[in-house]
Order: structure tokens, then C-alpha cells, then sequence
């Protein structure tokens, strides 16, 4: 007679056939979505189904937190996971480790194979980066102007620095034409230097939506860019080619505002109580020598000093009457000489020679000149103190030694 085994002994072996199947280990299965059912625990249960066929799964908190989109009824996707059986109900089922969407597979392949080619380009190396301004005047937005990204960032910019302007730099951010549009931005931005820092970015999504920040006209344009550029793009779990690419990368947009300037009221704070310090250090730093000044005065300065202090001034009395006397006599032998030297000048010159009786040659203008120009028959002109006169030369007698 053939041996008996229990449902739990039966539902045990299939479950250990199932799950050492190195071919249901790691498997990758297509379908669409049904009965998604979000737990308390954060676990989620789904159905995944095709024309013919379902089964059951689950994703549990720890890999559902890291789902980039909110699975939903419908939702045509790639369960990657393992199969298990539940063996008190005697069902199977498939224990995701990840879900995507149909098609993101093809594209994650294509952005890890743009990272490796950019990194080898050496795009990504941290020497290239350059530093954050401390304090921009002009702050560059190259986002949606009408998402919520745009709206964060203004607000967080201004709440934490007003003196800071913003400009906002309207590009699509997904779709066709979106990466050339903000390569072409922030090319722009740096031809006419037009701001002090750039923000590119925009809000979370899928990988399709986030893809313009993966594309050559972006990771060129930021690469290249001279001015420095904080890349925001979607959320903390979300990473872009141009997250590595760019001088720093934000989790969100609120947090690339915030990395952008610096607050304020924080900064007017962080100062008062720098000074605060300081003046404390300082105090304490001569309070010490003043009481030891303040001994010296009450105690030695009164018993010793006072005596000599008092000795020196009676000789600076002494002193300052005989250089007084001095400098007395000094000035008044100077203002003899200069009184002499004034007199000796006034006779010398021009005027009171003429007044003592010379005559002075002059030429047609009037200037002075020298008797050997005299010819005969020339006239010649002399000036003495009041009188002008004009003479014909009809003879020129050399008088010598």
C-alpha cells in the first residue's frame, strides 16, 4: 500500500520545488495590473494578468518604497521577482523585487549605457565641479513655468534671502523638443551672462518623463557651462545623467533653493552671535591686566611714583622757561636778518637803481637790451626812473680801459 502525506506535507514540497528552481529564482514577467491593493504596512498585493492567465503578487514595503510610480489598476508593466508559495492556502505567487512600467526597461538599459559612456568622458569627476556661489546676485530658473518645481523654488527663495532676484527661464521639461530646449537655455544664459547661478530641473516622474535630463543637449550644455549649475530633477529617488553631470545635485527642487542661497535672518543671527563671542573673548582677555593696572595704581603708583612724577615736573617747569627764553632770542635774530635782507633787496632792485639816476637801454618792445646792437644812425631808446626817451645814434665811441 502506497504511504500517505498531509495538504501542509504536499504544499511544503511543491513550495521547495518552486522556490529552488533556479529559473523562478529571478524572473521577469509582463502584464497588466489588477486588484492593486495598497496595506497599512506598506506592503502592496496586485494581480498581474494577460489575455489568458494571472497570478498573484506582492511587493513589500521595503522594495515598494522605492517605486517611482504608484502602481495602479491597468498599468501595463515588468514584475521583476522570484516565485513563492503560500503553503496554508496552497497558492503561488510572485514576490516582487521591483516593478516598472512596459518599455522603461529598454531606457534604463539605454541610461545605464550613457552613464558609463559620460563617465568615461570623465563628465562626472568631482575636479571639474566648480563651487556654489556664497551670495548670488541673479539666480537662473530653467523649469516649467507653470509647474509646481518653479513655484517651490521661488518660494524658498524668497522666504530665506530677499535680496536675491530670480529669473525665470521658461523650457518644456519632458516630451519632444524638451532637452534641446534646455541646452539651448543654458547656453544662452551663459553667451549673455545673464545670472550668478543656474537651476535646472523640474518635479518627480517616470523614467519617460524624466528622460530630457538624460539626453546629449542637456549633459553638453551643462558640462560646458561656465556658470555653476545645481540639477533638481524629480525626488530624492530619482537620478538623472544630468545629477552627475552637473556641479551639484539637489533631491528636489525646494532643496536646490535651499542649497542656492543662504537664509538671511540665519546668517544676521549667526553674525550677532559671532560678536557676541568675540566681545566676550575680548573682555575677558583684558580684564586681567586692568585690575593689575588698577593694583598698581591704588597701591605703588601713590607710595613711589608720585614722588618722582612730581620732581619731573618741576624740571619740565625749568626746562620750558629757558627754551622758551631760547626760542625767543632765536626768532627775534631771525627777524633781524630777514628785516636786512628785505632792505638789501629793495635798494637792488630795478626801481630805486633808476630813482639813483641810471638809464636803462630798451629796444622797439621795450625790452633791455645791449649796447653792442647799437649802430650809427640807428635810433635807441632810454628809460630812467619817470622818463622815457627817444635818441638817433650819429656816433659810437668804444670807451677801454
Amino acid at each position: 500500500m502506497t504511504d500517505t502525506i498531509s495538504v501542509s506535507q504536499l504544499n511544503n514540497y511543491i513550495s521547495a520545488v518552486l522556490e529552488f528552481d533556479e529559473n523562478l529564482a529571478n524572473i521577469s514577467v509582463t502584464g497588466e495590473l489588477s486588484n492593486v491593493k495598497s496595506h497599512t504596512s506598506g506592503h502592496i498585493y496586485f494581480t498581474l494578468k494577460d489575455e489568458e492567465s494571472r497570478i498573484s503578487g506582492v511587493i513589500f514595503r521595503g522594495q515598494a518604497y522605492s517605486l517611482k510610480f504608484r502602481p495602479k489598476d491597468g498599468m501595463k508593466v515588468v514584475v521583476n521577482g522570484r516565485i513563492s508559495v503560500y503553503s496554508k492556502g496552497g497558492t503561488y505567487q510572485i514576490v516582487a523585487n521591483s516593478i516598472t512600467k512596459a518599455g522603461e526597461g529598454n531606457l534604463y538599459e539605454n541610461y545605464l549605457r550613457l552613464m558609463e559612456d559620460y563617465r568615461k568622458m570623465g563628465y562626472f569627476d568631482s575636479e571639474i565641479k566648480k563651487p556654489l556661489p556664497f551670495f548670488p546676485e541673479k539666480i537662473a530658473l530653467v523649469t516649467s513655468p507653470t509647474g509646481a518645481a518653479v513655484r517651490d523654488m521661488i518660494s524658498v527663495i524668497s522666504r530665506r534671502n530677499t535680496a536675491v532676484k530670480m529669473i525665470v527661464c521658461p523650457v518644456k521639461v519632458q516630451g519632444v523638443g524638451a532637452a534641446s530646449e534646455i541646452g539651448r537655455m543654458i547656453d544662452y544664459i551663459n553667451l549673455h551672462d545673464i545670472a550668478d547661478l543656474i537651476i535646472t530641473g523640474r518635479g518627480g516622474g517616470s523614467i519617460e518623463e524624466l528622460w530630457a535630463f538624460n539626453e546629449p543637449e542637456v549633459i553638453e550644455s551643462v558640462h560646458n557651462s561656465r556658470i555653476p549649475v545645481i540639477s533638481a530633477v524629480g525626488h530624492e529617488t530619482d537620478f538623472t545623467i544630468c545629477d552627475f553631470t552637473a556641479d551639484v545635485r539637489a533631491a528636489t527642487p525646494s532643496v536646490a533653493a535651499e542649497l542656492a542661497v543662504f537664509d538671511l535672518e540665519d546668517m544676521r543671527y549667526t553674525v550677532s552671535l559671532k560678536g557676541e563671542k568675540l566681545s566676550s573673548i575680548l573682555l575677558s582677555k583684558t580684564e586681567i591686566p586692568k585690575r593689575r593696572i588698577s593694583d598698581i595704581r591704588e597701591t605703588i603708583l601713590p607710595l613711589r611714583i608720585t614722588k618722582v612724577l612730581e620732581k619731573n615736573m618741576m624740571n619740565v617747569d625749568k626746562l620750558t622757561l629757558s627754551m622758551n627764553d631760547k626760542i625767543g632770542r632765536l626768532l627775534e635774530g631771525y627777524k633781524n636778518r630777514i628785516l636786512m635782507s628785505k632792505a638789501l633787496i629793495e635798494s637792488s632792485s630795478v626801481e630805486n637803481t633808476l630813482k639813483r639816476g641810471f638809464w636803462v637801454l630798451t629796444d622797439k618792445s621795450g625790452n633791455v637790451s645791449s649796447g653792442e646792437k647799437l649802430t650809427t644812425g640807428s635810433k635807441a631808446n632810454f628809460v630812467t626812473s619817470g622818463m622815457e626817451v627817444s635818441a638817433d645814434i650819429t656816433e659810437i665811441r668804444k670807451k677801454y680801459e
